[in-house]
C-alpha cells in the first residue's frame, strides 16, 4: 500500500477556530485584545484587571449552546490567566496557589479537549491514505465509536464537572481585588518573562525527532506561555510585538498538531497490529517530522537572542513607552 506524504492532513476544528479544512502548519493565529498591559496603569492594576476579564470571559464562553466549543473557550482562558500569573509571579507570593487552581481547573476538562482531537485526528489521517485498506478504516471507525459513546458519559452530558470547572474559577474571582504584587514597574515582570523565555529556548535545544514526546509537548508549554506574554505587553512596539505573537503562535500551534499526532500514533499502535497499521504509520511519521522541522524553524529566528540580552531590549522598550 503507497502513502501520499505530500498529502496534508488538516487542522483540528477544536483549535482555535481552525476548519477542518486548514492544513496542518498553517494554524489560525489568534487575536488577544485586550489581553494587555495599558500604559497609564501600573502592573499590579493591569494584573487585577486582566485577570478579572479573563475569568468572566470563561465563565460566560463556557455556556456556549456548542459544548464542544464551550469547554475550548474554558481552557483557553484558563491558560491565558496562567500566563499572566507567570509573567508576574516573582513579585506576587501566592502565585502557587492560584496557578494550581487554574491548572486543575482546566484539567477537569482536559480528557473531553483530547477526546475531539482524537477523532478529527483520526478521521483525517484515514481521509489522507490513498488507498487506505478495510482493516484500517474498520479499527478507525471503531475508534471513533468508542470515542462517541465516551460523550453520551462525559461531562457534556453531566453538567456538574463543568459546574465544579466554574466554581474553582469563581474562587479564585473573589480573591483578585486582593491580589498584591510586592514588586512595580518593569521590576514585576522581569524575572516572568525572562524565566519563560529561556524555558522555552531550553526546550527547543532539548526537543528533536529522537527525543521522548514530553520534550516536545513542554516546548509548545512555554513557547506559549512566551505568546501570552508578547499579547500581554503588545503595546511597548504593536509592530513588532505583533510579529513575535504570530511566531509564537504559529510555533504553539505546530507543536501543538505534533502533539495531538503523537497521541494518535499511541492509539494506533496499542489497538491494531503492523498490517494494518503500517501506511497510517509512516504517513503519520512523516508528518510529525515536517512540523517538528517546521517548529525548529520558527524556533531558531523567535528564540535567537540570548535571555539576557532579549529581557534587556525588552525593557529598553518598557522605558520609552511609560
Amino acid at each position: 500500500m503507497q502513502t501520499d506524504v505530500g498529502v496534508q492532513p488538516r487542522a483540528l476544528a477544536s483549535r482555535k477556530g481552525c476548519t477542518p479544512f486548514q492544513p496542518i502548519g498553517e494554524p489560525a493565529v489568534q487575536s488577544c485584545v485586550p489581553y494587555r498591559i495599558r500604559r497609564k496603569e501600573s502592573v499590579e492594576e493591569a494584573f487585577r484587571r486582566i485577570a478579572l476579564e479573563q475569568i468572566d470571559r470563561a465563565t460566560s464562553e463556557a455556556k456556549n449552546p456548542n459544548p464542544h466549543q464551550g469547554i475550548h473557550n474554558f481552557r483557553r482562558r484558563c491558560k491565558k490567566l496562567r500566563g499572566l500569573l507567570r509573567l508576574v509571579r516573582a513579585g506576587f507570593t501566592e502565585f502557587d496557589a492560584e496557578n494550581e487552581l487554574l491548572r486543575d481547573a482546566a484539567r477537569l476538562l482536559g480528557p473531553l479537549r483530547d477526546a475531539v482531537a482524537q477523532l478529527q485526528t483520526f478521521h483525517t489521517l484515514a481521509s489522507n491514505l490513498q488507498p487506505t485498506n478495510d482493516g484500517l478504516t474498520a479499527l478507525l471507525k471503531q475508534l471513533e465509536r468508542e470515542r462517541d459513546e465516551s460523550f453520551t458519559t462525559s461531562a457534556f452530558t453531566q453538567p456538574p464537572l463543568l459546574d465544579e470547572a466554574l466554581d474553582r474559577l469563581a474562587s479564585a474571582r473573589t480573591r483578585v481585588s486582593g491580589w498584591v504584587l510586592n514588586l512595580g514597574g518593569f521590576d514585576a515582570i522581569r524575572d516572568g518573562l525572562e524565566r519563560t523565555y529561556r524555558r522555552s529556548r531550553s526546550a527547543m535545544r532539548s526537543a528533536g525527532s529522537d527525543t521522548p514526546d514530553e520534550h516536545l509537548h513542554e516546548w509548545r508549554k512555554q513557547a506559549k506561555y512566551h505568546w501570552h506574554h508578547m499579547c500581554l505587553l503588545r503595546s511597548l512596539w504593536p509592530d513588532e510585538f505583533k510579529a513575535r505573537r504570530q511566531s509564537a503562535d504559529r510555533l504553539a500551534e505546530t507543536l501543538g498538531l505534533d502533539h495531538d499526532l503523537a497521541v494518535l500514533r499511541d492509539q494506533l499502535v496499542s489497538h491494531a497490529d503492523e498490517s494494518q497499521t503500517g501506511a497510517a504509520l509512516e504517513l503519520l511519521d512523516a508528518r510529525r517530522l515536517a512540523l517538528q522541522e517546521q517548529a525548529h524553524r520558527i524556533g531558531a529566528t523567535l528564540l535567537a537572542e540570548k535571555p539576557g540580552a532579549f529581557v534587556k531590549r525588552i525593557n529598553s522598550y518598557w522605558r520609552a513607552w511609560r
